[in-house]
Order: C-alpha cells, then sequence, then structure tokens
C-alpha cells in the first residue's frame, strides 16, 4: 500500500495537477484556434468562388476544397495534441508520410478520376443536362460529380463512367 500511497502523492501533488491543467488548456486553446482559422478560410473561399462559378459548379468545388482542408486541419490538430501530450512527432509525421506514399500508390485510379472530374468541371467541358458522346456512349449527363459521370442513354440505360477513363467527349449541346 505504500507504493500506491506514493505513487498517488506523486502523480497528483499539486504541482502536477497544475501542470496538467495547463496542458489541458494549452490543448484547448491550441485547437480553438486551428477551427476559428478553419472556419475562416471555409467562409471567405466561400465568398470568393460563390461570384466566379455556377452553383453545381460551386458546390462540387467547395466540396473538394472543403474535404481536403478538413483533412488537414484534423492532421494539424491532432499533431498539435500529441506535441502537448509530450509524444515525439517527428516520428509521428515520418511515419504519416510512408503511410501517404503507400496509401497514393493504392489509389492511383481514384486520384486520377477526381483530377480528371475537377477539370472536367473546371473546363465547363459538359453539365447535367447536356447531351454528350464518351467512350462510344451517347446519352444526357444525369449527374457528374469529380469521380463519375453517368450517362443516361435514350432507351433508359445509364453507364457509370469514371472521369479518370474519358479521353475524348462530344458535346451536341454546345
Amino acid at each position: 500500500m505504500d507504493i500506491f500511497n506514493e505513487m498517488k502523492t506523486v502523480l497528483f501533488s499539486p504541482e502536477k495537477m497544475v501542470a496538467y491543467i495547463m496542458k489541458a488548456l494549452a490543448i484547448i486553446v491550441s485547437l480553438a484556434v486551428i477551427y476559428v482559422f478553419y472556419r475562416i478560410v471555409i467562409v471567405a473561399m466561400d465568398r470568393a468562388l460563390r461570384d466566379r462559378l455556377s452553383e453545381n459548379r460551386l458546390n462540387i468545388i467547395a466540396s473538394l476544397v472543403r474535404s481536403i482542408l478538413r483533412y488537414g486541419v484534423f492532421f494539424v490538430m491532432f499533431i498539435t495534441t500529441m506535441q502537448q501530450l509530450g509524444v515525439n512527432i517527428t516520428a509521428l509525421i515520418a511515419s504519416a508520410g510512408i503511410l501517404g506514399l503507400a496509401v497514393s500508390f493504392g489509389s492511383q485510379n481514384l486520384v486520377r478520376d477526381l483530377i480528371s472530374g475537377f477539370f472536367i468541371i473546371l473546363e465547363k467541358q459538359y453539365s447535367i443536362g447536356d447531351t454528350v458522346q464518351i467512350m462510344g456512349i451517347k446519352g444526357k449527363v444525369a449527374d457528374m460529380s469529380l469521380r463519375l459521370t453517368i450517362l443516361k442513354a435514350d432507351d433508359g440505360t445509364k453507364y457509370s463512367i469514371p472521369n479518370g477513363n474519358i479521353t475524348t467527349v462530344q458535346n451536341f449541346g454546345r
């Protein structure tokens, strides 16, 4: 019992409790500052893009930017919290780099689809409702996202085409 009481007095001494509270406050303040920065950037981005893009393109591009920013903010929050708790973040960042490299090799097609979709939307190659021919399939664009274009043929058949596979588009609506 003496060891337990001794550990209790060392771990929960007034000096240690003050240190714990200060670390907790530092973590809370850091997370609050990062969150406020994130919200300011999102609002500024929405305002900047709203005047320049159509509603559909604005939603798609804003969704992509928000997603990338959100993951970045969560990563910074995690690293900041770990640093405040005394964890060696150098090894953590190196591990994240190696993991990112492994994931990038595994998701090349997904990244290619997203980048192609981004440029299709940005360059206004076609929009929802346009009649197009993609990869020998003619139909109306029923839906489109950064990853897929969905065509509805005249017979009602729907085709999902990954944007990374699209090389040539004939747009009959323009």
